[in-house]
């Protein structure tokens, strides 16, 4: 990632190298940025012009105008080219598993036996059964995986469930800590989900990972997502290591509640969710170790 400290140190020492202001010839040229911060890049341009030079910024295709000698045109192209340099990306493998309870009662009836009789003209019947309870407790769990790529610095998501069994205690939470802007209105949740901003360290092999909770409720007919920034997770982790979902002592209460499914009988899931987030860096492939650098064994987050 490029930072402001590093990108000013790079525009002086480019100014250096593009020489004293003259009479040179100047010329026109335009630099793409592609996505990187427009009046960031502007600022640093200017450093490494010297007057009567000039840089632009045509914000509506995100390119610098550029006015200036070769000498620092060819600054500029370095100074673009290293800020256009790709960010490393970050790849989460997401493993979650849910255990669940269900309790099935069935009644019935064993050996029925009917009896008719015939006397004195008249016919007679008797009928008896065994009745038969049972009643089944079934334990349940699953595992699923999924991944999900996120650059550097952005955000990415990672779905909980569409249906939270505790709505009420997750509003009147959101209402005590002022999430809420209409909270004389009742919601109804229709899915939660974890919002992850993953960012490396330098040049890694450190990722620093925020995990915040949200629900999307239905408002009114009308969608409005909620974040819980209040009760979000910050963790530094190795390239690798796991981590583990509401695993800290820290907002127990609320994870206890918001880690909460419901199958499709109606019953209530413990959701258990790990991450392993794995640095990718452009041209080196995702199953080849980042060259002098050897990360900790890749092994499975859950005991």
């Amino acid at each position: 990632m490029i930072t402001w400290r590093r990108m000013a140190g790079l525009a002086g020492l480019l100014a250096l190298l593009a020489g004293p202001a003259g009479a040179a010839e100047r010329s026109f040229r335009v630099y793409p940025l592609g996505v990187q911060d427009g009046p960031t890049v502007q600022a640093a341009a200017e450093m490494v012009l010297a007057p009567p030079s000039r840089v632009l910024l045509d914000r509506t295709r995100n390119r610098l105008l550029a006015n200036a000698t070769a000498d620092e045109h060819r600054a500029l192209a370095h100074l673009v080219r290293e800020v256009a340099a790709p960010a490393a990306n970050v790849r989460i493998e997401v493993r979650s598993r849910d255990a669940g309870t269900s309790e099935d009662v069935r009644a019935g009836l064993e050996r029925p036996e009917i009896r008719i009789r015939h006397r004195d003209g008249r016919t007679t019947g008797t009928a008896a059964a065994d009745v038969a309870i049972e009643a089944r407790r079934t334990r349940t769990l699953a595992q699923t995986t999924q991944e999900i790529l996120v650059s550097s610095g952005r955000e990415g998501v990672i779905e909980v469930g569409q249906e939270v069994p505790y709505t009420e205690w997750l509003f009147d939470y959101a209402i005590r800590h002022g999430l809420v802007r209409t909270p004389d209105i009742r919601w109804r949740l229709i899915g939660a989900r974890m919002v992850v901003l993953p960012t490396i360290v330098g040049d890694g092999p450190l990722i620093h990972v925020r995990l915040i909770p949200e629900v999307t409720a239905e408002v009114q007919g009308h969608p409005e997502r909620v974040r819980f920034e209040r009760v979000a997770t910050e963790v530094t982790v190795r390239d690798g290591e796991p981590l583990r979902i509401g695993g800290f002592a820290e907002n127990r209460d609320f994870y206890d509640r918001f880690l909460v499914g419901v199958g499709r009988g109606g019953q209530t899931r413990a959701l258990d969710i790990s991450l392993i987030p794995r640095i990718e860096r452009p041209g080196v492939p995702p199953t080849e170790p980042i060259p002098g650098r050897s990360g900790p064994p890749r092994g499975p987050p859950f005991p």
